[in-house]
């Protein structure tokens, strides 16, 4: 995929100057699998590394767009990422830490604003916060788009990224609450 990619694009390994990545919040496989990818082009191509937010990326999709839509002015951006238990990684574009929140907790957080959500967990959310009667419209894109991520890396400049590499590490994941493991069972006597 990474060689289509590049050629679609008119380039070789040797034109790339920095691999942007996202960290999490997400699915632990999903974060893992995209870390050591870009882990393994960084070791090989003895680039720098950039790790940014999954909800980082996701409101920044989506603030452009936004800006674009009147029926969307004033209201909060919020990023929202189905964990599949019933709540959601999510992140306001104006407080963009990510933090861990059900579509009560959300709702309180609102405090009555309306809101443009982005992200797989978007429609949910808005069915349930609507219900709570809060305003809120679901806004494409549903998974950051690779773009987006090259741009927001490229703010902070490749110098910026290899001095963190160098000083920090490579960028690592991001999980907002532990793993949850099932081990296999094991046959018992037959």
């Amino acid at each position: 995929m990474i060689q289509v990619a590049l050629a679609d694009a008119g380039l070789r390994p040797a034109d790339l100057h920095l691999l942007a990545v996202t960290i999490g919040p997400g699915s632990f496989t999903g974060v893992r699998i995209g870390l050591a990818a870009a882990r393994g082009l960084s070791l090989a191509l003895g680039l720098p590394v950039a790790g940014l937010t999954t909800t980082e990326a996701l409101l920044a999709g989506v603030a452009a767009a936004a800006s674009k839509g009147a029926h969307q002015e004033g209201r909060r951006l919020m990023a929202a990422i189905d964990t599949h238990r019933g709540d959601y990684y999510a992140a306001f574009g104006d407080a963009p830490s990510p933090f861990i929140a059900d579509a009560t907790q959300v709702a309180s957080l609102c405090a009555g604003r309306s809101l443009l959500v982005v992200g797989d967990g978007a429609a949910s959310l808005c069915a349930a916060l609507a219900a709570a009667g809060i305003d809120a419209l679901p806004a494409p894109p549903a998974a950051p788009d690779a773009e987006v991520i090259a741009r927001l890396a490229l703010l902070h400049g490749v110098d910026h990224w290899r001095t963190a590499n160098h000083r920090d590490g490579m960028p690592r994941p991001l999980y907002l609450r532990p793993a949850e493991v099932t081990l296999p069972r094991t046959a018992g006597p037959q």
